[in-house]
């Protein structure tokens, strides 16, 4: 599923069908093995992932191939960790499976500065221009990070590395900028011609509507429970029916001007604005006593569980994926009311519903 959705997300985002320039360069990442942000005492800077050669093919790799082969992707990020001991951005067998078995002509980027944890965290290599050396022997065009930047002249007067690898990088580097049409005369790219006054258009904002409700999937449907009817008194409950951002996930940029999430409605305001009845809105999570009066003071209960505050996220890793348990203490307690119910999982992340599943008679 991750590879077919990243071979269609390929080919859409570089622009197929527009010849020989690319709308944007899709760049593939984490490669490889990427399983640890920070867990523990291990981080993602000190991580060495131990995967049999069969799992690595069949499981760890198989999107990248099909984003690559079928997709056409024409960047990769190599990750912070190490693969079997050996760091994933210093490894030309790696490369070599890219370039040689897959056809893979792109350049290749290192995740933030992951050239430096070769020497720097891993303790793979003993010095910064050793490390310089095993990613650009490895197949590391760009070092996202200021290691080539601090340590690359050195290497080369040092002998550590020769100039044909640095040229080659540079190859790889420039000519994925001259398929973008970046070096072409003014006007000459059809994308190079897009106004600003598409951003935000209707058509983008009424194809990014279809794709949200696509996306929503309808888990169970007891005794036709859904749709509901507009009219009767809805009741919302749950941590997220007031805070727009739980909404978002927790890897994106800013969505609003001002860097917030302000300028898109919560749950809560968008009902209230467009339902034409009482809409009750309760997001306390201790407050059980309110939320049971909230929804047998409804005719139907729109119940939200989230898990935006799990601790998921960048340079973060999800210690469970239950629930917490406020959010199933009120889960149950509203439940049990008895009235119509939505059970709705606004998820960036897996949520396990173990307890409530056969309790809700609608789930989405």
């Amino acid at each position: 599923t991750t590879g077919l959705q990243s071979e269609r997300s390929g080919n859409g985002h570089e622009g197929s069908g527009k010849g020989s320039v690319r709308q944007a360069t899709v760049t593939l990442k984490h490669w490889v093995a990427y399983s640890v942000e920070n867990y523990g005492n291990v981080t993602r800077h000190t991580f060495n992932a131990k995967v049999s050669a069969y799992d690595l093919a069949s499981s760890y790799m198989r999107p990248f191939e099909m984003a690559i082969v079928e997709g056409g992707a024409a960047g990769v990020m190599c990750s912070y960790n190490l693969l079997n001991g050996k760091p994933t951005c210093g490894n030309p067998d790696l490369t070599s499976i890219l370039r040689d078995e897959w056809g893979f002509n792109g350049y290749i980027t290192s995740d933030t500065d992951a050239c430096e944890d070769i020497y720097k965290t891993h303790k793979y290599e003993k010095t910064p221009e050793l490390a310089v050396r095993d990613c650009l022997l490895g197949g590391t065009d760009i070092d996202s990070g200021s290691t080539y930047a601090r340590h690359l002249a050195a290497a080369v007067s040092q002998g550590a590395i020769g100039r044909t690898a640095v040229e080659q990088a540079l190859y790889r580097t420039y000519k994925s900028r001259f398929e973008s049409g970046l070096f072409d005369p003014p006007g000459s790219s059809p994308f190079l011609n897009a106004s600003t006054a598409s951003v935000g258009c209707e058509a983008h904002q009424a194809a990014s509507l279809h794709a949200a409700r696509q996306a929503i999937v309808l888990l169970r449907n007891d005794n036709k429970t859904l749709p509901f009817t507009p009219t009767k008194r809805l009741a919302l409950i749950g941590r997220a029916v007031n805070d727009s951002s739980a909404y978002t996930g927790n890897y994106n940029g800013p969505l609003c001007a001002d860097g917030t999430v302000r300028c898109w409605p919560s749950l809560c305001q968008y009902a209230r604005a467009y339902l034409k009845t009482e809409v009750a809105c309760h997001d306390d999570v201790d407050d059980l006593e309110g939320a049971v009066k909230a929804a047998k003071a409804a005719e139907q209960v729109v119940l939200v569980v989230d898990n935006a505050l799990d601790g998921g996220g960048e340079g973060h890793d999800r210690l469970r994926i239950g629930l917490e348990a406020g959010q199933k203490v009120l889960a149950h307690a509203v439940l049990g009311v008895g009235v119509p119910c939505a059970l709705v999982m606004i998820n960036g992340g897996i949520i396990a519903i173990d307890e409530l599943k056969d309790e809700a008679p609608a789930v989405v």
